[in-house]
């Protein structure tokens, strides 16, 4: 099922925008959010440029903005079968008409300039099949600060480079790289099943920091975050062995302590490389450690669940 403006009375596109929403998909405060995505990508500069693809579940589309197409006219939605935002990504790309697609999550507001610093990021990061933007929590205050470098700079730079990591929240990739390696979704927050698959398959991955967007952000969402992450990256190195410390799955509960301790040692190690670029000052690092310390806990539970083969606690990502 599709609707929008048809796509044959315009200039043919350089780059396919596929948005979907993967965290509370039914809630008021979601519809607002894509709102605010859709206004953003109206007022890009280089709007024309591209075409836009909405995808969302036909479970959750009545949670869609009623006048999201007085928003952005030349949005195509499309309902799909599947719950699962790896899924409802992989209808967005396969329905997309250009080479390259932007895939960007329903609550990410895109900056001015993002579609711009998206259709330049491929001359920018030469050579890569994959390119991922800066995503930034809103910097009001310490906390903003401190948990933009604790959450989100593991995939940042000074300028563009590359990475052996990606984040499909704010993402340019090519078409067929997506579609070839995308698999099949069922474990959320598993972004290093699809960065692998990618590597081994000898594709290069950039990293644009001029590709930027705002995420929506609370507490209770880095609850849930935390939670998503914490079963998805010990599932992911049950499922592929290749993913880096895979091997420490095997060694059972002592596995969980091998990995709160690499989480730790991360997140500490990205507080004092990277606080002074977000604006954490010097005394504000053991602020930083500490809320690094309870993140990184409140990814156990759920990490025990997966070690024992159970299915993923509730949550409002899917």
């Amino acid at each position: 099922m599709e609707t929008g403006t048809d796509q044959r009375d315009r200039t043919e596109p350089e780059i396919s925008v596929v948005i979907t929403v993967d965290y509370e998909a039914e809630s008021v405060g979601s519809a607002q959010r894509l709102r605010e995505v859709l206004e953003a990508l109206a007022a890009q500069e280089s709007r024309a440029a591209a075409e836009y693809v909405l995808v969302e579940s036909v479970s959750t589309c009545g949670a869609t903005p009623s006048d999201a197409l007085s928003l952005l006219p030349e949005l195509r939605v499309i309902h799909d079968a599947s719950d699962q935002a790896r899924e409802l990504k992989k209808r967005g790309v396969q329905e997309s008409r250009t080479d390259w697609v932007a895939l960007l999550d329903g609550d990410c507001v895109p900056e001015p300039g993002w579609l711009r610093a998206c259709l330049e990021s491929r001359h920018r990061c030469v050579g890569a099949a994959v390119v991922s933007g800066r995503t930034l929590y809103p910097a009001s205050g310490v906390l903003g600060r401190v948990m933009n470098v604790i959450s989100r700079s593991y995939i940042d730079a000074d300028a563009p480079g590359y990475s052996r990591h990606l984040t499909e929240n704010n993402m340019v990739s090519l078409r067929e790289v997506y579609l070839e390696h995308a698999g099949d979704g069922r474990v959320a927050h598993s972004s290093s099943l699809l960065s692998q698959a990618m590597l081994r398959a000898g594709h290069s991955l950039g990293v644009d920091p001029a590709v930027v967007v705002t995420h929506a952000y609370d507490w209770s969402a880095e609850r849930e975050i935390r939670s998503s992450l914490g079963y998805g990256m010990v599932r992911s190195r049950q499922i592929d062995h290749s993913v880096p410390y895979s091997w420490t799955v095997r060694l059972g509960p002592v596995s969980i302590v091998a990995y709160l301790a690499g989480r730790l040692f991360n997140s500490y190690r990205m507080c004092l490389a990277n606080g002074s670029r977000y604006g954490v000052a010097s005394y504000h690092q053991p602020l930083a450690f500490v809320l690094a310390t309870i993140c990184c806990c409140m990814e156990v539970p759920a990490a025990l669940h997966a070690l024992r083969g159970d299915p993923p606690p509730p949550s409002a990502f899917r």
